[in-house]
């Protein structure tokens, strides 16, 4: 149990750390597959762990001994990973973030346009974070549909949900191996679209098939279409829950406020992922699969719906133009307000002129005139 504790909290350090330093060194244009990554490797561990554990050659020590043999890559490889020029400047100075940054430009600038410079970020604080309550609150409601309408607690209690199905051990374990597989191959198509799809349409066909797919293995006769269902459920439930998730998460929020708000919103994803686990597990006890089945399907729906009124898109937008469409505000005037610096760099001779000053306004800043 300690052992399970502690990987836990050092996989939840890693999605803060993992999503936010992804962010901060991607060229804008590359925001999105960059931070897609991150999602890519967790599909590789799925599938390396269902392929163990089918094959039956680890018990549970070896499965959790599994991630031992990337955790020291990533280690190993760490050395010669570009810092955050962000996170360089508030920790060791301006200087170094300035060479953090030049060693970015130097490896982006041959083929997209690098990041911001980090000295056109403000110092931010949780007054500041608090400005951005909005957009973390619509994060909040999309991690609540990714927890409540079935994706996920298939993806956990897969193996149980096949027994009930009636497969034998030997298809309970080929299964496995293709839910991987599936989760996988839908990532790696993410990866290649995601800079290019708007995330909107993603999301709201994302729910409507999932929920398709909810209420058919409701009603599912015979392990074979309960199999067909699951898989196809696990490929469009990534679609729209898997990577953009945490490109979201890269989108949302500026790089000032960015670790913060990402890492308070662990506490209400945890809740969810809780509530929704177990209610999955006493349905399965209980022998009410079919009906929990049922209202994930239609919570699946109601979601499309919200997403389809109050949804708005992210891809190509600024955090500040993002929040303003979120309020109903026009974006053009939150821009105003407080221009947003990770898409341009500020030129030196701004901050020479005379009658600079800062002008607070809803907790972002800007250099006016």
């Amino acid at each position: 149990v300690l052992g399970r504790f502690i990987s836990g909290a050092a996989a939840g350090l890693s999605l803060v750390a993992q999503i936010s330093w992804a962010s901060d060194v991607a060229p804008p244009a590359r925001v999105g597959s960059l931070v897609a990554c991150y999602e890519l490797a967790i599909a590789a561990g799925y599938l390396a762990t269902f392929s163990v554990y089918a094959l039956g050659g680890a018990g549970w020590r070896g499965l959790f001994l599994l991630p031992a043999a990337p955790a020291l890559a990533q280690l190993l490889l760490l050395p010669g990973t570009p810092e955050s020029a962000r996170w360089l400047r508030a920790a060791r100075g301006p200087a170094a973030a300035e060479a953090a940054h030049a060693e970015l430009y130097r490896r982006w600038g041959k083929t997209d346009a690098p990041p911001p410079p980090p000295a056109s970020e403000p110092e931010a604080t949780w007054t500041d974070a608090w400005a951005w309550r909005v957009p973390y609150l619509a994060f909040v409601v999309q991690s609540f549909l990714t927890f409540s309408t079935g994706g996920f607690t298939l993806q956990v209690f897969a193996v149980p949900v096949l027994r009930a199905a009636g497969c034998s051990p030997r298809a309970v374990r080929t299964v496995m191996i293709l839910l991987g597989s599936a989760k996988l191959v839908a990532t790696a198509v993410i990866l290649v679209g995601i800079d290019r799809w708007n995330r909107v349409p993603v999301l709201e066909k994302s729910l409507l098939a999932t929920a398709a797919c909810g209420a058919a293995l409701a009603f599912a006769s015979g392990p074979v279409v309960a199999i067909a269902i699951m898989i196809l459920w696990r490929a469009v439930f990534q679609f729209g829950f898997g990577s953009l998730n945490f490109v979201l998460l890269g989108e949302l929020f500026p790089a000032g406020v960015k670790g913060r708000l990402v890492a308070l919103e662990i506490i209400p994803s945890s809740a969810w992922n809780f509530a929704s686990s177990y209610m999955f597990s006493r349905a399965l006890d209980a022998g009410f699969l079919a009906p929990l089945l049922i209202v994930q399907a239609c919570v699946a729906v109601l979601g499309a719906l919200v997403v389809r009124l109050f949804a708005v898109e992210t891809r190509g937008r600024t955090p500040h133009e993002i929040r303003a469409a979120l309020r109903g505000a026009a974006a053009k005037e939150d821009a105003v307000a407080a221009p947003e610096v990770e898409m341009r760099e500020r030129k030196p001779s701004d901050e020479k002129r005379p009658g600079a000053m800062l002008l607070e306004a809803d907790g972002d800043r800007a250099a006016v005139t």
